[in-house]
């Protein structure tokens, strides 16, 4: 696995313990899939899946925004193995541009996925507490190298 993106080797070893065998393993659908560029052929194509988790610090009763920083947005995705979602959401698409889109390249056209939890979002009059995050919206680049590996893994022939 690569180590510059989210959830590498220690997330890998944390899905070879589940039960992909268990009825309603995965059950979900893909919420948005958005293209960021001047042109369909020349964009990188995102993602995105919204999340309706309760995160709160300390207080049970209350969610606020900065309880939506990375580093619980990171521990949520990691509690609800949506790293997993992703990357099957991710080889989706993968196979979709492939079959759809004219001179596909995965390192050109993939960006990867974004999960938008609703519940952090702020407010527009609330102040942002970092100019490098958004409360509330955790995402990451895609590898291209995990892509291929689980297109090879799950080949349909």
């Amino acid at each position: 696995m690569d180590s510059e993106y989210e959830f590498g080797k220690d997330y890998a070893e944390r899905i070879k313990k589940l039960d992909i065998y268990s009825k309603g393993f995965h059950t979900g659908c893909i919420d948005c899939i958005m293209p960021v560029g001047n042109n369909i052929e020349e964009s990188k194509w995102w993602i995105i899946d919204w999340k309706s988790n309760f995160i709160s610090k300390n207080d049970l009763t209350e969610s606020y925004p900065f309880n939506y920083d990375y580093k619980n947005m990171k521990q949520e995705m990691y509690k609800h193995h949506y790293p997993l979602q992703a990357h099957l959401y991710l080889l989706a698409l993968h196979r979709f541009l492939q079959w759809r889109l004219p001179n596909y390249l995965p390192e050109k056209s993939l960006g990867g996925y974004i999960y938008i939890f609703i519940r952090g979002l702020p407010n527009s009059d609330e102040k942002l507490f970092s100019y490098n995050a958004i409360p509330g919206v955790f995402s990451s680049s895609v590898s291209i190298k995990r892509i291929l590996y689980l297109d090879k893994l799950f080949k349909y022939d």
